[in-house]
């Protein structure tokens, strides 16, 4: 009997920057160039292919600054552990502690009396 690999972010960050296919240009000294569309269309090929929910998955990449393929590297890896399972209950956590980091809640100015 095989066991089933738990699908990560770290998956999910391999297959998007290996489609993004970021690397240097000679011609251009030395600058990273790479290919997206401005969408998430690598992210929903990967969702695909692993049988996940893309909208849930979209949304928690741009909760946590993630608003197209190429910013899931720029803003979304550093942030989030490659660990973490895509899951349904990850993705929901995931997406609050983004939403969180993003846009804290202090006491300050949120006086509704």
């Amino acid at each position: 009997m095989s066991e089933s690999k738990t699908v990560t972010m770290g998956d999910l960050f391999d297959y998007v920057e290996k489609k993004c296919d970021f690397h240097q240009r000679p011609g251009l000294h030395g600058k990273t160039t790479w290919t997206c569309y401005g969408d998430f269309r690598f992210t929903e090929e990967f969702c695909k292919a692993h049988n996940l929910d893309f909208e849930a998955v979209k949304e928690m990449l741009e909760g946590n600054g993630g608003y197209c393929d190429c910013e899931i590297i720029f803003n979304v890896v550093d942030d989030v552990s490659r660990e973490t399972p895509l899951s349904s209950e990850e993705i929901k956590t995931t997406m609050r502690k983004g939403l969180e980091r993003r846009f804290p809640q202090g006491d300050e100015g949120n006086d509704s009396s």
